[in-house]
């Protein structure tokens, strides 16, 4: 029996959070059983119009796809109950003109936004996710504003279902568009020659922790603390926790990339048997990179051993050494719209970070050339011959 005079408030409150057994149930170690609505929308809408305007046809065909659903049990449990939608639609235009008789061009137009929306809702009219429900009060290790102030770390007992206190809400987007356009052009020479060429733009828009609380993680177990009781649950009625892991304001990142390709081909019908191909493709991927470059990395080039973080051995925590130690930011320095968005735009300690990496942290490469050859023999009315290659 632990005396009351030791109870740590907060480790009561964490305990408060789970929920009372279920009467008359036991299943294994399990005693708590429920059941929630666990609703789901999708809907999906396709809209396709065909038009001829002349010697050229228009196309158009968009779709909706809507996604919802409720999840009663994040975690486990019924705190931190998860809402997701997702409203998706995507959308392409094309044009196919009849130049004359031996040209054709087509050019096509598509555009696509993937969201995905996240939200906590209440469970019976209550928000089981407040802290204060509990009596929790614990002060937060990393200062700035919490995307939930008022909201329950993640909890991991030994022996006990993790009640998790969520990540959410959080938010993403992937705007996406493209642009292609084909020319053929079929000679009296036997020759048909086709050209083309596309445009990507790819970007995320991210607004979510993952899948990290932001109010904190603590975590109970019945060794290895050197304080320990022996007992991972009065371990946490007495508030002396194994670790406890906590992440700073939420980023909101906007990352973007894009793509180039170039080919030209020639199909030449050397006899009424015989057909050569010829084709060159040019491609260029831009690597990822962020908007406002307050992306990070670990690059072992800039890691120094005499910098490296001291632990204190009882309590694990860092007590001394450079918490950046190896970590680099790709880019040369924030951009002036960086200002109230990237959380390290206004933190000197940040600034150098930026080490002349390349934005996306590897090097653009320019030399893609995709060559390519190909042979059609046919023999007789039953047999065809073919070979290739390219890279």
């Amino acid at each position: 029996i632990i005396p009351t005079n030791r109870l740590s408030a907060n480790g009561m409150g964490l305990l408060r959070a789970f929920p009372s057994p279920t009467a008359g149930f036991q299943q294994g170690a399990a005693n708590w059983i429920d059941s929630q609505p666990n609703p789901r929308d999708i809907r999906k809408d396709t809209v396709r119009i065909d038009y001829m305007l002349g010697s050229s046809r228009l196309s158009f065909t968009g779709t909706n796809f809507y996604f919802a659903e409720d999840d009663p049990f994040r975690g486990s449990f019924t705190v931190a109950n998860t809402r997701w939608r997702r409203p998706n639609r995507t959308g392409a235009f094309s044009v196919s003109s009849t130049l004359s008789p031996n040209k054709v061009n087509e050019f096509t137009a598509t555009a696509a936004n993937d969201v995905v929306q996240m939200t906590l809702y209440p469970f019976d009219g209550v928000n089981r996710y407040e802290r204060s429900r509990y009596g929790i009060n614990f002060g937060y290790l990393i200062p700035g504003p919490k995307r939930i102030e008022d909201r329950i770390p993640t909890i991991d007992i030994t022996g006990f279902s993790s009640l998790d206190g969520s990540s959410k809400p959080g938010s993403s987007s992937g705007p996406m568009v493209s642009f292609s356009d084909n020319f053929t052009w079929v000679l009296n020479s036997g020759h048909t020659l086709k050209f083309g060429a596309f445009f990507g733009r790819d970007t995320q828009i991210n607004a979510d922790q993952i899948a990290f609380n932001q109010n904190g993680w603590f975590t109970f177990r019945d060794a290895g603390n050197p304080a320990t009781s022996g007992s991972a649950i009065a371990n946490a009625a007495l508030g002396n926790f194994d670790t406890y892991f906590e992440i700073g304001t939420a980023a909101d990142t906007h990352v973007r990339s894009n793509a180039y390709e170039f080919f030209a081909q020639d199909t030449w019908k050397l006899r009424p048997n015989l057909t050569l191909e010829l084709g060159v493709r040019y491609s260029y991927f831009a690597p990822w990179t962020a908007k406002w470059n307050d992306i990070s990395n670990f690059d072992p080039r800039f890691f120094t051993a005499a910098d490296r973080a001291v632990l204190d051995p009882r309590t694990g925590a860092i007590i001394g050494g450079d918490p950046y130690n190896g970590i680099v930011q790709g880019g040369t320095s924030y951009p002036a719209s960086a200002a109230g968005r990237a959380l390290g735009a206004n933190v000197p300690n940040v600034q150098r970070l930026f080490r002349g990496v390349p934005e996306g942290f590897v090097n653009k490469y320019f030399g893609n050339f995709a060559p390519r050859v190909g042979l059609a023999w046919r023999l007789n009315a039953k047999t065809v011959l073919r070979t290739g290659g390219g890279s």
